[in-house]
C-alpha cells in the first residue's frame, strides 16, 4: 500500500510538472527563461533579490530543481545565474541544492514510476551498465559524470534502473557535478 501511494504521488507530481512545462510553452513564457533575459534584466533581478532575499533563494532553488527534473544539461548555466544573483559561494550552494533536489526527484520518478517503460527502452545499455557497476562500483558513476561524455539523463536513468542505492547515487552526483558548478 505504501508503494502504491508513492507511485500515485510520483505520478501526480510528474503530471503537475508536465502541466507547468505545457503552460510555460503554451503562453509563450518559456522564451523569457534564457541567459540573455537574465542579463538584460540584471538590475531588476538584483533589486528583487535585495528586497526579498529569502523568497528569491527559495524561488531560485525551486526553479533550478524544476529545470533539473527535465534532465537537461543545465547545471553550468544554473550555477552562473546563482553566482550572478547571490554571489559566488551562496550561488554555488543554492545551485547545488536546486540541482540535487531536481536530480533526486528525477531519479526517484524513473525508479518508482517509470521503470517499466525505461527498462524496455534502455535494456541493452542497462546490461552493460550493470556489468561495469559490478566491476568498478561507485568509481564508475563518478567517472561517467566527470567525463561528461555520457549525458546525465542516461547516467541517472541507468543508475535508477540498476538499483544503485539512492544515497550512493546522490553523493556520487554531488562529486561529479561540483566541477561544473
Amino acid at each position: 500500500n505504501i508503494v502504491k501511494a508513492f507511485h500515485k504521488k510520483a505520478a501526480l507530481g510528474f503530471f503537475i510538472f508536465i502541466g507547468i512545462i505545457f503552460i510555460l510553452y503554451y503562453f509563450g513564457l518559456a522564451k523569457y527563461i534564457t541567459l540573455a533575459n537574465v542579463k538584460s534584466n540584471a538590475t531588476y533581478l538584483k533589486e528583487q533579490v535585495r528586497e526579498n532575499y529569502l523568497g528569491s533563494v527559495v524561488g531560485f532553488i525551486l526553479f533550478s530543481a524544476a529545470l533539473m527534473m527535465l534532465t537537461l544539461p543545465l547545471t553550468g548555466p544554473i550555477a552562473v545565474c546563482g553566482g550572478f544573483l547571490f554571489g559566488l559561494w551562496p550561488g554555488v550552494l543554492y545551485s547545488m541544492i536546486g540541482v540535487m533536489i531536481g536530480i533526486a526527484i528525477s531519479f526517484l520518478m524513473v525508479r518508482y514510476a517509470l521503470s517499466h517503460v525505461m527498462r524496455h527502452k534502455y535494456g541493452q545499455q542497462l546490461v552493460s551498465f550493470n556489468e561495469r557497476m559490478q566491476a568498478y562500483g561507485h568509481t564508475y558513476l563518478i567517472s561517467l559524470q566527470l567525463l561528461t561524455v555520457v549525458p546525465y539523463f542516461i547516467i541517472n536513468t541507468l543508475a535508477a534502473l540498476a538499483n544503485v542505492p539512492f544515497h550512493t547515487f546522490m553523493w556520487t552526483t554531488v562529486i561529479g557535478s561540483l566541477p561544473i558548478v
